[in-house]
Parts: structure tokens; sequence; C-alpha cells
């Protein structure tokens, strides 16, 4: 993902010490039965991409994938808060980012904001795009990486 603070931008002042494996919504999803699961993982994979066939393709990878797996990896996900840790990198970084479902000011507010402690970056935006860019603009994703690696 190129955010440092996944939780941070889903919650109000979060805090990593927060996110914990025996909470709540863990048990809940790993306590789901498999229709119950497939229709959240389908909800959650219809924002990630904007073609059809790929959210089917995105939801089938949560679905296959190990259920304790996927519900503990997604709490490390959402725990993991790397914002002080951008200070200690010295060279150029490139971001490749979404704009959707919130549009380009929002995105560049979050961004920004998240890397702030960055000292030099280069923010690219697929405009129009999902979460996953290079599924809805595989050639922009691609020829931008290209450039990235370039520079």
């Amino acid at each position: 993902d190129a955010l440092p603070s996944t939780g941070a931008l889903m919650m109000p002042n979060f805090k990593s010490e927060y996110m914990v494996y025996d909470s709540p919504y863990n048990k809940k999803v790993l306590g789901m039965n498999d229709k119950d699961f497939e229709s959240m993982v389908s909800q959650m994979a219809s924002g990630m991409a904007l073609d059809a066939s790929n959210q089917e393709i995105i939801k089938d990878w949560m679905i296959k994938a190990d259920r304790e797996t996927y519900v503990y990896g997604y709490t490390d996900l959402l725990k993991l808060d790397l914002r002080n840790d951008l200070s200690k990198i010295d060279i150029p970084v490139t971001i490749l980012a979404a704009t959707e479902p919130y549009g380009i000011e929002m995105a560049k507010t979050t961004y920004n904001s998240q890397y702030k402690t960055l000292k030099e970056y280069n923010l690219e935006f697929a405009m129009g795009s999902s979460h996953f860019i290079m599924f809805d603009q595989p050639d922009w994703f691609i020829e931008n990486v290209l450039k990235a690696l370039e520079d």
C-alpha cells in the first residue's frame, strides 16, 4: 500500500497500540460463515477497482486466503505506522496514488499529510483510479514505474 499508516486514514485519533489481534471485529470475521464472509469481501473489493471483473479477482484473492492470515494480516496493516520513520529516508521517493473514491483534493491532502516527514518525494496521481491502479490504469502504472526507476 502507498500509505505509511492505513490505520490513521481510517480511524480518528489513531494509535498503533489500539490495534490488537484479540478484538471484537477480528472475532466476528473469523467466525463468519463463508456466505457472509464472501458478502463482506465483495463489498470491500467493489471499492478497490473500477472494473467488475477486476473486483471479482480481488474478491477471490480474499476468499482463497487463509482466513486467520487474512484477518491478522489486516490487523498488522492497520497497526503499522511508518510516518515518523519516513524522516530516515535520504533518497527521493516516487509515490503512485489513486484519486478515488474521494477525489484529487482529498487524495492530495491525505498523502501530503501522511508523507510530511519524508524529505523529498514525487507524488503522481492516477486520475479516476481506485486502490488497484495497476488494474484501473495498467499503462499509466507501468509508464510511471519505469519513469521512477529511470530517475
